[in-house]
C-alpha cells in the first residue's frame, strides 16, 4: 500500500498489568522485507519503561539485521 521495502512493527503489553490474558513484557514483532513477513515473540522483564526500552532496542536490532540482508 505504501510501497515500503522494509517495515518493523511491534504490539504488546508494556504493563504494569496483564492485558488480554498476556503478562506484562509480552511483545510481538513483525518484520517485512523482500516481500516476506517474519514474526517473533519476546518476553521482557522490568517496569513499563524497561519494557518499552527493551522493545525499542530489539525493534532497532531487527531493522538493522534486515538492512544487512
Amino acid at each position: 500500500m505504501l510501497g515500503a521495502d522494509l517495515a518493523v512493527a511491534v504490539a504488546g503489553v508494556g504493563g504494569p498489568q496483564t492485558q488480554d490474558g498476556q503478562p506484562p513484557g509480552t511483545v510481538w514483532f513483525g518484520v517485512f522485507t523482500s516481500g516476506e513477513i517474519r514474526t517473533e515473540l519476546r518476553h521482557f522483564d522490568g517496569e513499563s519503561g524497561d519494557v518499552v526500552a527493551s522493545t525499542t532496542d530489539h525493534a532497532l536490532f531487527l531493522l538493522e539485521h534486515a538492512l544487512q540482508r
